[in-house]
């Protein structure tokens, strides 16, 4: 990332007092006339976190490794000295947890807490509702096996038990059911496939936790499993742990600083110092098999 050119800073009342951190960083991006959108393109850091910064709304920030990122990040860009700017959002974070307050900076109204009510009179009135509802079900059920054929009753209790026995896994064969002999009924069979899950299928439902490990300064947002997302600048020496089910798509800035590892296998760099890669896609099989897989970008 190029240093951006330094702006001439508009003057300001000497009186002017910051309330916090945000209003910190947006003070002193304001008076450097740069804008939210040119940081967010430059640096690769999500506009939306950006100005959760200004916002000081942790709600909408991820962890705290990632916030020291971002401030690094916003810093550089607009001159200010990285280090210093940590300095500042660590003091503001130790008043806010001094005064009781931080909880309540930024938070989302949706978010709060209600305030506590009787747990007690509802735990009771949850209680019976739960007792009602079971004897009204048990005696609608006994009500209506009353009311049915002995021959029915005896066949609808045969096949819960044979289902039951089915689910448990149990070899019950291939049972027959059949009525009181009268020249009008035939016999009834009853045939059910039991449902098996392969040790297959359940082995590759375990989530892999896959280590990115930036060797230099990258950005990388990636897509995995096709639902989770995750947009981050990495420091050297930084790792970011993910959990991972089948793939992972990864956007890079900085191919040659990254490192993607699970247990013992290590796949990368994925590229040269500096080089941007697009779309490059890992797949499962990438890091369970001896030989190693190969990466593919679109």
């Amino acid at each position: 990332m190029e240093k951006k050119e330094q702006r001439p800073l508009r003057k300001i009342r000497e009186d002017a007092v910051v309330q916090s951190f945000g209003e910190y960083l947006k003070r002193e991006r304001e008076l450097r006339e740069i804008s939210l959108r040119e940081i967010s393109d430059d640096t690769k850091v999500s506009f939306r976190y950006l100005e959760a910064l200004e916002e000081d709304n942790e709600s909408r920030l991820p962890a705290p490794v990632f916030i020291k990122g971002f401030i690094r990040s916003y810093a550089q860009y607009i001159g200010l000295d990285p280090d210093e700017a940590l300095l500042r959002y660590q003091e503001y974070q130790k008043g806010l947890e001094s005064s009781g307050t931080r909880s309540a900076v930024g938070a989302d109204p949706s978010t709060v807490a209600p305030p506590p009510r009787n747990r007690s009179l509802w735990i009771w009135v949850v209680l019976i509702l739960l007792l009602v509802g079971g004897a009204f079900y048990y005696g609608v059920h006994f009500w209506s096996c009353s009311k049915a054929p002995q021959e029915d009753r005896f066949k609808i209790g045969f096949e819960e038990v044979f289902l039951g026995a089915v689910k448990a896994g149990k070899d019950v064969g291939s049972p027959t059911v059949s009525a009181p002999e009268t020249p009008e009924s035939a016999p009834v069979v009853v045939e059910t496939v039991p449902e098996t899950v392969s040790s297959q299928e359940a082995h590759h439902a375990v989530p892999l936790v896959i280590t990115l490990i930036a060797e230099d300064r990258t950005w990388v947002a990636l897509n995995v499993d096709g639902e989770k997302d995750y947009d981050v600048m990495l420091q050297k020496g930084e790792k970011l742990k993910v959990p991972m089910v089948d793939s992972m798509k990864l956007n890079i800035g900085n191919a040659g600083g990254l490192l993607i590892r699970y247990g013992d296998k290590t796949i990368g760099p994925l590229g040269k110092p500096g080089e941007v890669r697009k779309n490059v896609l890992l797949n499962r099989r990438d890091f369970e098999e001896d030989d190693g897989g190969e990466s593919s970008s679109e």
